[in-house]
């Protein structure tokens, strides 16, 4: 759903991955330049924030897009590099990640 709205609001070309093994193949290619990252902190091989580290590594501006809400969580994302974290509890949410 969010691929869908960047699309249809932005001209810009949205990768999308599932797995943390599919996003690190993106990455490591690196035939990409990412402007930012929308990360979420639970997929599929990377259950603790790991791609978080891992595009901030490599100088892209990350936001957090997860269903997790956690005053220390957020605190310690925000620490790691992170640009912005938004919380996937409403429709809004969509907004914010598009603004």
């Amino acid at each position: 759903m969010l691929q869908e709205r960047l699309e249809f609001s932005i001209s810009a070309q949205i990768t999308s991955c599932f797995t943390a093994d599919e996003c690190r193949e993106v990455l490591e290619k690196g035939e990409a330049d990412f402007d930012v990252a929308v990360v979420d902190l639970n997929l599929p091989g990377a259950s603790d924030g790991q791609l978080l580290d891992l595009v901030v590594s490599l100088g892209i501006p990350a936001i957090v897009f997860t269903a997790t809400f956690d005053a220390n969580v957020r605190e310690t994302i925000q620490e790691r590099g992170c640009a912005d974290y938004i919380v996937k509890d409403s429709d809004s949410a969509l907004d914010m990640v598009q603004a």
